[in-house]
């Protein structure tokens, strides 16, 4: 019974005085999250789905629905909440950057998130029914954006191609050999790679939350298999080199510049917070690169947290993951370490950088 009330005692202390020594020490925060619900795209659903050209009224095809407004919303106010007094109560220009890709729904995330973790004190309303005020931020056309690459990517398809005919792969393969028949038969399309299986399930997935009743036949494959062969393809970008540099080293090495760029330049460098609205796939791909070994289909509007602090002059990286499945994000540990120095981090990451 002591040795409990002792542990207890020592883990309030930790507990509080981490986060003190996480207020004092922290520099720039760096979120990775996934978009909100949303409702389903043309081209992820199967030939002959029966709801392959539903419009979605009043959303739109492959756009945010409310759910998924309220959910980047909330994750907004949830990261407003823990970084609160590292943040102020005022908004600064340039305090705050979001960086969305190209996508509408990753755009509209991104606001709602934005909303909710910047709203206006009480002297920044300009409109008293409106508790909202205007963040910038940036986004880049689909042909320029490499920090959240899309799977029809040329250079990806080839790759992907190429990696079809490796060993490996096609052992895998072989192992769903009649999954993959029986899905070409149902679906009323060729089915034939693990890329394939993830956008099925994905398609499944979206309908069953949208409350849409699956074919008779699904069942023998949803949720699994699918659900294991779309986990397969997150290893696939990831182990091939040449490909996970495509879908995380750009975004890797932008990040690592920005933190340097704020160790470089603190006197002038205000910013305090980069937001990144990407996909599932840019986040799992991002956990996995740095050791995560969960690997899972991250929920809408996951997000990853990347905090630079300064301890004993030491500048180093602590990673956190949101997945909801605890109320509060939990520490990703790099090689058994809660804090990794910077340049060890980066010295595991840089081959993930790419050439160009």
């Amino acid at each position: 019974m002591i040795s409990y009330i002792q542990n207890f005692f020592s883990s309030l202390y930790d507990l509080f005085n981490g986060e003190k020594c996480s207020n004092n020490s922290l520099r720039l925060v760096q979120v990775i999250f996934r978009h909100g619900n949303r409702t389903n795209l043309t081209s992820a659903t199967y030939k002959i789905d029966p709801y392959r050209f539903e419009q979605y009224y009043p959303y739109g095809v492959g756009q945010l629905t409310k759910e998924g407004k309220l959910k980047s919303y909330k994750m907004g106010q949830d990261l407003r909440k823990r970084y609160k007094q590292f943040l102020g109560d005022v908004y600064l220009n340039k305090m705050v950057e979001g960086i969305s890709s190209s996508k509408t729904r990753a755009q509209c995330s991104l606001l709602a998130a934005l909303a909710g973790l910047c709203p206006p004190n009480k002297n920044e309303i300009f409109e008293k029914r409106l508790n909202w005020q205007p963040i910038p931020y940036n986004t880049l056309c689909e042909q320029q954006d490499k920090l959240f690459l899309k799977t029809d990517n040329e250079k990806f398809v080839k790759l992907y191609c190429e990696l079809q005919k490796n060993p490996e792969t096609m052992e895998i393969l072989s192992r769903y050999c009649n999954i993959f028949s029986y899905l070409t038969d149902y679906t009323g399309q060729e089915i034939k790679t693990i890329k394939d299986s993830y956008f099925l399930y994905g398609c499944f997935k979206v309908e069953e939350e949208l409350g849409f009743v699956l074919p008779d036949w699904s069942c023998k494959v949803y949720p699994d298999p699918l659900h294991e062969m779309a986990l397969i393809f997150f290893t696939e970008l990831t182990e091939n080199l040449e490909i996970k540099r495509l879908f995380t080293g750009y975004l890797m090495k932008f990040m690592v510049n920005e933190m340097n760029e704020k160790i470089t330049d603190r006197q002038n460098n205000r910013k305090k917070m980069v937001l990144y609205s990407a996909h599932d796939l840019q986040v799992m791909c991002f956990l996995i690169a740095i050791g995560y070994c969960n690997i899972e289909i991250p929920p809408y509007a996951a997000y990853i947290l990347v905090e630079l602090h300064e301890i004993d002059n030491v500048f180093g990286v602590k990673v956190f993951y949101q997945n909801y499945k605890s109320s509060k994000p939990c520490q990703v540990k790099i090689k058994g370490k809660t804090f990794t120095p910077l340049d060890e981090f980066v010295c595991m990451i840089k081959d993930s950088f790419p050439k160009d």
